[in-house]
């Protein structure tokens, strides 16, 4: 499923979408300005002449984990870009085969990008705004299978850590969110 506010209408964005799986990048380093201004105009984030005329990728901010890979990337534009993102997070799902065995029985990350695509936009914790999300599934276990998610970059808010835990205040905080999400 992709979801983007192109106004083309449903089926010359399923074509066009369709199109832009077959060249989805699977690893940061893999995103590119020519597909990322094409994601980004197909979710109406760039619009008229405006393009990506570069990208950079800070080594330090990427992550590889058990589940994936999430990545941030720096833009520049050419052209009138307007309110364009200059950074943004990337998120691809684990290389491993052995773990995408485990992981894809699970629909785990069909199920966070539909969470992206349809639901964020009704809970009231703050989460990433997604500018482009791609997630084309498949019920037979050898076909591929494609996910990425393009996502505003939530910097300047302060995060846990995994290691060190959380303190009591974050902790509150959490459970605070948590019950008005699932209020």
């Amino acid at each position: 499923m992709h979801r983007g506010v192109s106004g083309r209408g449903r089926d010359a964005d399923v074509a066009y979408h369709l199109a832009m799986a077959q060249q989805v990048p699977t690893t940061t380093s893999a995103v590119t300005a020519e597909w990322l201004t094409d994601a980004l105009r197909s979710s109406g984030v760039l619009s008229g002449s405006a393009s990506v005329a570069s990208i950079s990728t800070d080594p330090t901010a990427a992550g590889i984990g058990f589940m994936g890979e999430v990545g941030k990337i720096s833009v520049t534009y050419s052209g009138d870009a307007g309110d364009a993102p200059t950074s943004m997070i990337v998120k691809f799902p684990t290389a491993s085969p052995e773990v995408m065995a485990i992981m894809r029985p699970t629909r785990v990350y069909e199920r966070e990008h539909r969470f992206y695509a349809e639901l964020a936009d009704a809970t009231p914790v703050r989460t990433p705004v997604p500018y482009h999300v791609v997630c084309e599934t498949s019920d037979d276990p050898n076909e591929a299978e494609s996910y990425m998610l393009v996502m505003e970059d939530l910097a300047g808010l302060e995060m846990g850590d995994q290691l060190a835990g959380l303190s009591p205040e974050q902790t509150e905080a959490a459970l605070r969110g948590l019950a008005r999400h699932h209020a």
